[in-house]
């Protein structure tokens, strides 16, 4: 939104790795790239089946969006057997003399068969950097003013994500949940998100979504929802139109959308319309 990079000094906020595929082995990758909860879970989740980043659970502290990801990784996925796949992440910290500074691993595991996909994902993060501070509705997080703050470095992070969907003849349903435990300083907290949403083929051209959030985190809650129409105009571009909406409660809560920055009270909502073109 301001062309500044969303995590300082981080020129490639995306992936950066190199690797090995193979049929009959699975996928080795080595170098930057996110957790086993963004290649697992944003299947089914509200912003990717509807398309709308401005629906992305409080701060993307459960990493459904690609915006934090593992140096030094080392990640690999298993082949698909009879529908199922498993996948391991380590992340080597890379500082001299102590191996759990910056350490971080995840695991995965996803199952498809017909029209169910089932899928859960793990991790422990080491001196997580909190990258979006802006972007989660709290006025403190475990007592740090978020109004002044940009950054904010976790001890520790323990992401836990499970999804699920089913795909029938016009539409798809799909559940989430997502559990986060932050600890800074001698303080923790447990952010918990319930995620339900469908998307309806009201043509082959014309897709409908709607999608319902709700989200607990440090005395705050809140309560989002999501509408979303895209109309394909070929394989490549679309027409797009999104309307979300959003009421916090609690205490500490104000409301707040990723992109769309947080609000001086409790509710806040956004309109859309836009088109798409895919490279």
């Amino acid at each position: 939104m301001t062309g500044k990079l969303l995590v300082p000094g981080t020129q490639f906020n995306r992936k950066a790795y190199v690797g090995l595929e193979d049929q009959r082995w699975g996928t080795l990758t080595l170098g930057h790239q996110p957790s086993m909860a963004y290649d697992v879970l944003p299947f089914y989740a509200t912003p990717a089946g509807a398309n709308s980043i401005y629906s992305m659970h409080q701060g993307n502290l459960d990493e459904l969006a690609n915006t934090y990801q593992f140096d030094n990784a080392v990640k690999y996925w298993s082949p698909s057997m009879a529908g199922l796949k498993i996948g391991g992440e380590f992340a080597f910290g890379g500082v001299p003399g102590n191996f759990g500074t910056d350490r971080k691993y995840s695991f995965g595991i996803q199952y498809q068969v017909g029209s169910l996909s089932v899928g859960a994902a793990y991790s422990d993060e080491n001196n997580r950097l909190i990258e979006a501070v802006s972007f989660i509705g709290l006025k403190t997080l475990l007592g740090v003013p978020l109004a002044t703050t940009q950054f904010v470095i976790a001890n520790n992070l323990k992401n836990f994500g499970i999804g699920a969907s089913y795909a029938f003849q016009s539409w798809i349903v799909r559940a989430a949940y997502t559990r986060t435990r932050l600890e800074i300083g001698s303080s923790a907290a447990t952010a918990n998100t319930v995620d339900a949403n469908t998307s309806w083929n009201i043509a082959p051209t014309d897709t409908l979504s709607f999608g319902v959030t709700h989200e607990t985190l440090d005395s705050g809650r809140w309560l989002t929802f999501s509408l979303t129409n895209v109309y394909s105009l070929s394989k490549r571009t679309g027409l797009y139109q999104e309307f979300v909406y959003q009421k916090a409660f609690g205490s500490n809560g104000l409301a707040s959308l990723f992109a769309g920055g947080v609000s001086s009270n409790q509710k806040i909502w956004s309109a859309v319309v836009g088109i798409r073109h895919a490279f």
